[in-house]
């Protein structure tokens, strides 16, 4: 896809389009590179301001299919910020924007238990819900399998850490899947807007099968 500043430009005014938005797009800033790959970029229309996520690494449709129905899905059951539009062509979403007032500085206000006990209404929130079109997690031992083998194939390993390994590969089984869970909690992609909790970083949603896993 073409990820150049003319071609963020066009994909930028064909999701204001969709959202049946204005598109005089006055400004558009890059925000950051997430660690999953996505590209975040604030757009300027007149005085409003939107939210433009573009899923760089989904290298294949299905991925890209997923990225746009993980926002989606996210946004439907209220816990982050409302979707205006996707272009799964361009692998990307459309949103409000949230002016983030720093959701570790309420933490440590006055308000801060009552800032976290919305983090657990939102979470609860999340995982009361799934969706066939974001698919499953991959239980946690196995995730620790996988890498262990990886690191295996890099550095030499200690022998009581072989022998983890062979463990975790006697329990491949299934585990049961119950919850919508965030799978990439942290900090950066918590939002607060000096009333309400929003989660951001929603890429890795998946259903997994403890809702405490995020935690």
């Amino acid at each position: 896809m073409d990820t150049s500043i003319n071609g963020v430009m066009a994909l930028a005014v064909e999701a204001l389009l969709a959202a049946g938005l204005s598109d005089s797009l006055s400004d558009l800033t890059r925000l950051d590179h997430g660690r999953s790959g996505a590209e975040t970029y604030l757009l300027e229309v007149g005085i409003s301001h939107y939210v433009l996520r573009i899923q760089t690494s989904a290298d294949q449709d299905a991925e890209a299919a997923r990225f746009v129905a993980a926002q989606r899905a996210a946004s439907d059951v209220g816990v982050a910020p409302r979707l205006l539009a996707s272009i799964e062509s361009g692998r990307a979403v459309l949103s409000e924007r949230v002016v983030d007032v720093s959701f570790l500085g309420a933490v440590h206000g006055p308000s801060g238990m009552a800032v976290l006990a919305n983090l657990g209404e939102k979470l609860a929130t999340l995982h009361a819900h799934s969706s066939p079109d974001i698919g499953s997690a991959k239980p946690p031992i196995l995730f620790i399998a996988a890498m262990m083998e990886k690191a295996a194939a890099r550095w030499p390993l200690p022998s009581f850490i072989r022998k983890a390994q062979a463990d975790f590969e006697k329990r491949n089984v299934d585990f049961p899947v119950n919850d919508f869970c965030h799978l990439d909690l942290n900090p950066s992609n918590i939002l607060f807007d000096g009333d309400s909790v929003w989660l951001g970083g929603v890429d890795k949603l998946a259903a997994a099968s403890r809702p405490a896993i995020p935690v």
